[in-house]
């Protein structure tokens, strides 16, 4: 090793990070695939470097290859040169790699629930790498309120945008040269979103080379270099333009919002953004639209409900140094959903939709009021982050229609189900035998909806479907339950932050908002500006 990172070092060698004709290819059923290709950048201290790119475009191959972690079981092969202040990771020992990890790069993961032990509490997981006056330093600065709480806390019972300032504050609580945050902003509200930005600008004013890996143009924009990914190399590196280049215009286009009514049920088109391609008039090519599903309304009448939730409350209650008291998340919520019909939930994080949806599916009984279903089968979730919720060791195709074997389906019955639902979803049949960590988080998220249906389901609940997916992906995703809704009249609840996502997908968007819901009355309005009216509740409570 020719140089290490002291304490207090003013001097970093510019560039911190050089990346030199990098080529990475890993194995998948028995075939190499390149994930990498003569890529080529770098990244300096103090500065933020935004390696902007899709869903699958091998961003999070990158943020491995960095640490030289890279999983075995795919027998990578790694070329070309990764310097971090001179030291050079391809190639090297796993003494040098050791020391790498610990004095040279930090991996901020993209999903804190994976990256964090579910079996342990968060000050034994902090100390065992700093001592805890550290610990509860890195927490204040990385802007956590309650330290205490947050420490004698399992990572289930702090919010999503706690857990994601807890990783920060754990990779930085060691000063090192480079901090990659591989997709950090992933399903947080815009609050949370800027919090973390604002965290991984105080990096850099540090004196560390951040690297930002992310989908999204808004927070890449925050950066000071850009670096695009497509077709497994750099296509654009240098400063943020004024302007988007077409580049950016083309691979990081915002979902579109400008949808009629925004409703997925009425007949206006939604464009697929990973298929556009203009003819020689600059008019979008027809065959690439997909129209919005019509749902007869008909089939929504009030005698059709398939979910019935009335004056539904539930508190969780807490105990500490000076006493216990009650948090009550949701008061007197009253909702009815029909056949065929979508209905949005959208709210900050920890505003409780996903109580809402554990609640709706039996999953969590509420403290006071009553839910009903119809239907033969209970209502089937899909949760936020995909790979979290499938086994790692089974096979999608087995854990498509792992549900059905309850029903006593015979074999034959349940592989030609699951070929439906593959070609359904649009994932290739040739994935049925694929683990999940060979597959992308869009491929992940259309198997996991996939699993859900295979039952048939009357009722859908999606918490956050897209809120880990790039735009192009987002708007298929969008377009996947609109067919559900088509094809199967199921009736279905998104809970998302994203106000536009709730625009297009639902005939009914609701705000949960201390607790009560809202409903949204002019959804024109910016995020989380929207004008909202009260429900009137239609029952005794």
């Amino acid at each position: 090793m020719s140089e290490s990172v002291t304490e207090g070092s003013d001097a970093i060698p510019s560039p911190t990070l050089e990346i030199r004709n990098l080529r990475v290819s890993m194995s998948r059923g028995g075939q190499r695939h390149t994930i990498l290709e003569d890529l080529n950048f770098y990244a300096r201290a103090g500065e933020i470097t935004a390696v902007i790119g899709r869903s699958g475009s091998g961003k999070s191959t990158l943020a491995h290859a960095i640490q030289g972690l890279l999983p075995d079981t795919s027998a990578p092969n790694v070329t070309g040169s990764i310097l971090i202040n001179k030291n050079e990771i391809v190639g090297a020992g796993n003494k040098h790699l050791r020391f790498a990890r610990q004095r040279l790069v930090r991996v901020i993961s993209q999903d804190p629930l994976d990256a964090l032990n579910p079996t342990m509490t968060l000050r034994r997981q902090m100390t065992e790498t700093c001592d805890e006056l550290v610990a509860k330093n890195r927490l204040e600065w990385a802007g956590i309120i309650d330290v205490e709480r947050v420490l004698k806390s399992f990572p289930h019972q702090i919010s999503g945008g706690e857990r994601q300032r807890v990783l920060i504050a754990m990779a930085t609580a060691a000063k090192v040269a480079v901090v990659v945050a591989d997709e950090p902003t992933t399903g947080l509200d815009p609050e949370n979103k800027v919090r973390v930005i604002e965290l991984l600008r105080a990096l850099a004013d540090e004196g560390v080379a951040v690297v930002l890996n992310t989908h999204d143009h808004v927070v890449a924009k925050t950066a000071d270099i850009i670096a695009l990914m497509d077709n497994r190399r750099i296509v654009e590196y240098g400063p943020i333009p004024k302007g988007l280049s077409p580049y950016l215009n083309h691979y990081a286009g915002e979902l579109p919002a400008h949808q009629s009514e925004g409703e997925m049920g009425r007949p206006d088109p939604l464009l697929l953004l990973s298929k556009v391609k203009n003819d020689t008039t600059g008019v979008p090519v027809s065959s690439v639209v997909e129209k919005k599903l019509t749902v007869t309304r008909s089939l929504c009448g009030a005698d059709d409900a398939i979910l019935e939730m009335r004056c539904v409350s539930k508190a969780f209650h807490t105990t500490g140094l000076f006493g216990s008291k009650s948090v009550h998340v949701l008061h007197a919520i009253d909702m009815s959903v029909s056949v065929g019909e979508c209905v949005a939930l959208i709210g900050d994080s920890g505003a409780g939709k996903s109580t809402f949806l554990k609640i709706a599916a039996g999953m969590l009984r509420q403290d006071a009021g009553t839910v009903a279903w119809k239907g033969q089968s209970s209502p089937q979730v899909v949760f936020q982050d995909p790979k979290s919720f499938l086994t790692p060791w089974v096979p999608i195709g087995e854990q498509i229609v792992e549900g059905l074997r309850s029903k006593r389906i015979d074999v034959a019955a349940r592989n030609r189900r699951l070929m439906e639902m593959l070609d359904f979803v649009e994932l290739e049949g040739s994935l049925y035998d694929a683990l999940p960590s060979e597959l992308s988080v869009g491929q992940c998220q259309r198997a996991v909806i996939a699993r859900a249906l295979a039952v048939s389901p009357q009722l859908l609940l999606c918490d956050e479907p897209i809120s880990a997916l790039d735009n192009p992906l987002a708007a298929s995703i969008l377009s996947l339950i609109g067919r559900i809704r088509r094809s199967y009249g199921t009736a279905i609840i998104i809970a998302t932050h994203d106000l536009a996502a709730a625009r297009m997908a639902a005939d009914r968007v609701y705000a949960l908002r201390g607790g009560k819901l809202h409903s949204l009355i002019d959804m024109a309005e910016p995020y989380p500006e929207y004008s909202i009216s009260p429900l009137q509740v239609t029952a005794q409570c």
